[in-house]
């Protein structure tokens, strides 16, 4: 056994590592080809840590373990290793990135290492003829045969525990998770098309869960996963930091339950996350930011969200994430904030659909950066000359209350319109008010056979009216037969539309 080791880096003020005990049982060796060892256990052992405490700091080093246990190891050959069993028990890791995102502790380490490698530039010297003819021994001697290794089992165990602190974002963001308790089992460089398997177990603050489970293909040239898990009970303001850096949102209020399936293709993302949220409330924190966000999703977002709450003010949707892990241009932020944007309109987008089907569709109208977007339905038409809904109007009217009914953040406006139909049977209807003898018109100093003559203005008022009806009969029907708050509902100026395709109908929009 060995006891009280430390291995420090003084450039650096970090200890490197330190363990306070070393102790090896059941040693067999027959030979440099054949060793065996019944168990390992090192204790106390700290990786990264400051040689000199730092009193203002929570912690003061990257990694500490209880205990390691390493049971039956043997060695063949001296390049093949097979171990039954590792335990990492009471693992303390502490990963802490400071205000430019640099790890402390590993920051410390590689801005020292870059300094030596330029000394160590400075100072070398070219290599001569005999440094060649080294090389070429090494190289007709041959390449030794690759080290491979079979592991059973590695586990976390304990009272184990991760802090993740960032500084790099503000506020700064904080999460403790804890107990962790992690295990992977079957890991066999020897066979890179079986898969390891992992479950990991933890909870991250007080009363959030977060479980995975399933395999990892880790020896082949590319990465490989299919693994699910879910985590349920996530408070959402803990993640505002991040979202208003990134999307310019501040989450106010708010929680997330999600199903993961974390599938990996040959290094190509194929993840889905079923997520529901719960009460959310957000506020706009960064209007540029918010800006960006919203034109990968085509819509403000708070018109997404309130397409999307029910009743109970939740929220329901898949959200897939696809890239490749190679690509150059590949950043997991840039990643899920384009499938975060893309979920949300096609989730918006769907239950719209759904809603309205088979009658309605919906279109975007207008600028988004501006902010004059419009999500605008498929218009309510109406017969020429008539603000009474026809039967097919009217169904489509009623599927559109009930949609209003089930999403109460929604808030509808509606715009009457009169076409070149509707101005001609007004024109009818008002020349046949006009006194039709002849004994009439006589006695108004006109000519028998001349035909009335029409104030033009009035003519266009009253089809304006007309218009404007059919919008009063369609918030009518909203307030008065379905019970929705009239400050829901706004309507606009009438009308007046004389294109040759037009319809006379009302424009439906958020």
């Amino acid at each position: 056994s060995v006891a009280d080791v430390a291995l420090k880096d003084a450039r650096a003020e970090l200890m490197l590592a330190r363990f306070g005990a070393l102790s090896v049982e059941g040693v067999d060796v027959a030979g440099l080809d054949q060793i065996a060892v019944q168990r390992i256990a090192v204790e106390a052992l700290a990786l990264l840590a400051d040689v000199t405490p730092r009193p203002e700091a929570s912690f003061q080093q990257m990694l500490a373990l209880n205990r390691i246990d390493v049971t039956s190891l043997s060695i063949k050959e001296q390049n093949v290793a097979v171990i039954e069993a590792i335990d990492l028990d009471g693992m303390q890791l502490a990963a802490l990135l400071d205000a430019s995102g640099q790890m402390r502790w590993l920051s410390r380490l590689t801005a020292e290492e870059a300094a030596s490698s330029v000394e160590a530039a400075d100072e070398k010297q070219p290599a001569g003829g005999d440094e060649a003819e080294a090389a070429t021994t090494e190289n007709e001697a041959g390449e030794p045969a690759p080290f491979t290794f079979r592991v059973d089992k590695v586990a976390i165990v304990g009272d184990s525990w991760i802090v993740f602190d960032d500084a790099s974002v503000k506020p700064p963001f904080h999460a403790r998770l804890a107990p962790f308790a992690l295990a992977i089992e079957n890991l066999d460089s020897t066979q890179p098309d079986e898969p390891a398997t992992l479950t990991l177990d933890t909870r991250l603050g007080k009363y959030t869960d977060f479980n995975l489970a399933g395999n990892l293909w880790l020896f082949q040239e590319t990465l490989s996963s299919d693994i699910s898990g879910s985590l349920t009970g996530l408070d959402l303001p803990t993640l505002s930091p991040y979202v208003v850096t990134y999307m310019g949102y501040d989450l106010r209020r708010g929680q997330l339950d999600n199903q993961i399936d974390l599938r990996i293709d040959k290094d190509v993302l194929d993840i889905n996350n079923h997520l529901k949220i719960s009460k959310l409330n957000i506020v706009e924190a960064d209007p540029v930011k918010a800006s960006e966000f919203s034109a990968g999703l085509a819509m403000p977002l708070d018109m997404a969200l309130g397409l999307l709450k029910d009743g109970d003010g939740n929220i329901e949707f898949d959200m897939p994430v696809k890239g490749n892990l190679n690509a150059p241009e590949f950043s997991m932020s840039g990643v899920i904030n384009l499938a975060l944007g893309k979920a949300l309109k096609m989730a918006a987008m769907n239950y719209v659909t759904s809603a309205l089907q088979p009658l309605g569709t919906v279109m975007f109208v207008g600028k988004l950066l501006g902010k004059a977007m419009e999500l605008r339905f498929k218009p309510l038409t109406f017969d020429a000359g008539s603000s009474e809904f026809n039967e097919t109007g009217r169904e489509y009217a009623e599927k559109i209350a009930t949609m209003v009914i089930d999403r109460p953040e929604l808030k509808l406006t509606f715009c009457g319109v009169a076409n070149g139909q509707d101005e001609a049977l007004v024109r009818e209807a008002m020349l046949a008010e006009q006194p039709a003898d002849a004994s009439a018109r006589q006695a108004n100093g006109e000519e028998s056979g001349a035909a009335p003559e029409l104030d033009p203005e009035l003519v266009k008022e009253r089809t304006l009216d007309l218009a404007r009806a059919r919008s009063e009969a369609l918030k009518s029907l909203f307030v008065d037969d379905k019970g929705i708050d009239a400050e829901r509902l706004f309507s606009c100026r009438p009308m007046l539309d004389f294109e040759e395709a037009s319809e006379p109908r009302v424009e439906i929009s958020l």
